[in-house]
């Protein structure tokens, strides 16, 4: 996917300072015909994730970071590390991307990373391989997360939520069922069908009780 032409200027105040950042002036500018047909998992989050980088960026900007290490995995948008970076701190920011050697990040990381997470009283780990960086090889196919869930929580010994096209009730409750994640978590099936989870109860025999506002629409 080649970068967008139509850019806009953007001033963000973070740790005192203001940062001048180009970004796209929308998510439609970031789509084409391509990432529809051929990579369907790398539609942009940019219109997602935007916002939630910048109330992160500000939140970290306000610490006092001098000489500690910040962490940003995911990092797509990396607006985080910069606030960081101008707050003091030594940040270290990176997506999955195995073929990058030393320089990218895999699953035997992700398990240093859980260990070390958990004694700090982490409870869960939402497991996703990101698919920011373009150039990522990432097999897709039903489930093709859930290994890594599955991995991390066997060697670790802490709860993870599994993710990547879990589409059907079925497949769902089996990868609870054989412990591969202690939850699913439903992202583009949501988008597609909202009442995913009513579908699901269904399709399993389970009862789930609808909000009293609901209640005459259910």
């Amino acid at each position: 996917m080649t970068l967008p032409s139509d850019l806009v200027e953007e001033v963000f105040a973070a740790a005192g300072r203001e940062l001048v950042i180009l970004r796209p002036r929308d998510a439609e500018s970031l789509l084409d015909e391509q990432a529809f047909d051929a990579r369907d998992e790398f539609i942009p989050y940019w219109a997602d994730l935007w916002p939630s980088a910048r109330l992160l960026a500000r939140t970290i900007g306000a610490r006092a970071l001098r000489g500690r290490r910040v962490l940003e995995l995911g990092c797509g948008l990396g607006l985080p590390s910069l606030a960081a970076a101008l707050a003091g701190g030594r940040p270290l920011a990176t997506d999955w991307a195995p073929e990058q050697g030393p320089h990218g990040w895999d699953i035997e990381q992700s398990v240093q990373l859980a260990r070390e997470l958990k004694p700090l009283g982490v409870d869960l780990i939402d497991v996703s391989s990101g698919g920011m960086l373009p150039h990522a090889k990432i097999p897709l196919g039903p489930g093709y997360q859930v290994p890594f869930a599955a991995r991390i929580r066997r060697e670790v010994g802490i709860s993870t939520g599994a993710v990547g096209l879990i589409t059907e009730p079925e497949q769902a409750a089996a990868i609870v069922a054989n412990d591969e994640a202690d939850v699913v978590l439903i992202a583009r099936e949501s988008l597609r069908d909202p009442y995913f989870p009513r579908r699901a109860a269904s399709v399993l025999g389970a009862k789930i009780e609808a909000p009293a506002q609901y209640q005459r629409a259910w």
